[in-house]
């Protein structure tokens, strides 16, 4: 008795995926139609090149809210100078994520692009350390 209750919440349950996919895959069809009416337009206007070799960029993830990566930094600071990679690690830990390859990469360009903007604005400094360039908070 109890399987049956349990085989029929699991057929409800694959219905419900089984329809979100034939949505998807409705919504896919309707966006490649679109994509062939704007390449036929590129064309009719007189482009020349070849539309399928362009590389597709995907959209900006927004992984921080806004300040938040600085103010982390910054925090991150305080307790003493630190490397834009070890910036990254506290970072990654603070927010408990298992960071590898891209990822690590995407935010190891967010951190020190967040560390020149404060540097600039006299925030942070550079400090020279052992074991190369760390940064700290202005001693002004």
């Amino acid at each position: 008795m109890e399987g049956e209750h349990l085989i029929h919440g699991l057929l409800r349950k694959r219905d419900d995926f089984a329809w979100r996919v034939k949505l998807a895959e409705k919504a896919l069809d309707k966006a490649k139609v679109e994509l062939e009416t704007i390449d036929q337009t590129l064309r009719l206007c007189g482009h020349k090149g070849e539309l399928n070799d362009r590389k597709v960029r995907g959209r900006y993830k927004l992984l921080f809210a806004r300040g938040e990566l600085q103010r982390m930094i910054l925090n991150a600071l305080r307790e003493g100078p630190k490397d834009d990679r070890a910036l990254t690690d506290v970072i990654a830990a603070e927010k408990s994520w298992q960071l590898e390859g891209d990822q690590q990469k995407d935010v190891l360009k967010r951190v020190r692009c967040t560390i020149q903007r404060c540097q600039k604005t006299g925030i942070i400094e550079m400090a020279f350390g052992p074991d190369g360039n760390l940064w700290r908070l202005n001693q002004r």
